[in-house]
């Protein structure tokens, strides 16, 4: 879920857009995600998105700046984002770090047979 902020500080006061997105790349810095509508570059939003691991799953909420939002080359309708995280504890940091491992090892794992 993409949920834009109204003021351009990181305020409580929050708009429940319902709108959702396909995040296709995320790093402990921020994440790339494809949606059907326009973000307005440096805006603020905050996500939310379920991640699976062994160790259990989670719903991950971050609030983001939109570094860039662009309609799609390869995709008419479709507009590539990318987000810097800006509210982003140490603690939520390094498990998305470690779910990035996670997915990089079963990747690997596959590759191999």
């Amino acid at each position: 879920d993409v949920i834009k902020y109204k003021k351009e500080k990181l305020l409580p006061d929050i708009e429940k857009t319902g709108k959702k997105g396909v995040i296709v790349d995320i790093s402990g810095g921020g994440l790339r995600m494809t949606t059907d509508f326009l973000l307005e570059k440096n805006e603020f939003v905050a996500i939310r998105f379920p991640v699976h691991m062994n160790i259990g799953s989670r719903c991950i909420e971050v609030v983001g700046r939109i570094v860039l939002s662009q309609e799609s080359e390869k995709r008419r309708g479709t507009y590539d984002n990318r987000i810097q995280f800006k509210v982003l504890s140490r603690e939520l940091r390094d498990f998305i770090v470690k779910y990035i491992y996670e997915q990089q090892r079963l990747i690997q794992q596959r590759e191999r047979g």
